[in-house]
């Protein structure tokens, strides 16, 4: 068997990853953290005040509301810079660890940071996909914006929508494979990481 074929083989289901990442809500407690940190730091160096950013149109927001959204992304950011060393040392992200889900490299080895550090990366673009055009536009243009602002969100929706479930021969996202990342269930680990280790490119 090739690689890629090994690698469709071991390589967990869709919705199993997509449960894990249902449960990475186990994050959000440091997204407060992180968020309340960041907060605290710009009002006291600024002087401006932040209000934390609510439910509706970005035109709606204040000055105070929309430096606390801009606070929340750079929290966020700044978070899953942070959480990477945690991603190594657990072999996954805690999510997927939770639905019985590892991280073994293309050629069966454990992860490292460089792999992790990518996969990161990629879901960093997919958040600042969502997080940045509609929000500018509401904060730049106001009122006459909001229909630009709602396309801009649903056409990012689309975009992760489609990166986060289209799989290639292999049975793996644009994300896992970019990063060179094959995640497999636990229990299957090791068969996954002899054949793989042994496997021709292809």
């Amino acid at each position: 068997m090739t690689r890629t074929e090994i690698i469709a083989k071991y390589a967990a289901p869709r919705w199993r990853l997509l449960l894990g990442s249902v449960l990475s809500v186990v994050y959000w407690p440091f997204i407060y953290i992180f968020y309340h940190g960041t907060k605290l730091a710009w009002e006291t160096t600024s002087g401006a005040a932040v209000e934390p950013p609510v439910i509706g149109f970005m035109s709606s927001y204040g000055r105070a509301s929309q430096n606390g959204y801009w606070i929340f992304v750079f929290a966020t950011l700044a978070l899953s810079v942070f959480l990477i060393i945690l991603r190594v040392k657990l072999g996954a992200y805690v999510g997927k660890r939770l639905v019985g889900v590892v991280y073994v490299t293309e050629v069966g080895q454990e992860i490292d940071f460089d792999h992790i550090s990518r996969k990161s990366l990629i879901m960093v673009f997919y958040f600042l996909v969502l997080a940045i055009p509609g929000p500018a536009l509401g904060f730049i243009f106001g009122p006459a914006a909001d229909p630009f602002s709602l396309a801009a969100l649903a056409a990012g929706l689309a975009f992760i929508a489609h990166k986060s479930w289209k799989t290639d021969a292999s049975g793996r996202t644009y994300a896992y494979r970019s990063a060179g990342i094959v995640p497999v269930m636990v229990r299957r680990r090791e068969s996954a990481s002899a054949e793989l280790s042994v496997s021709p490119p292809g």
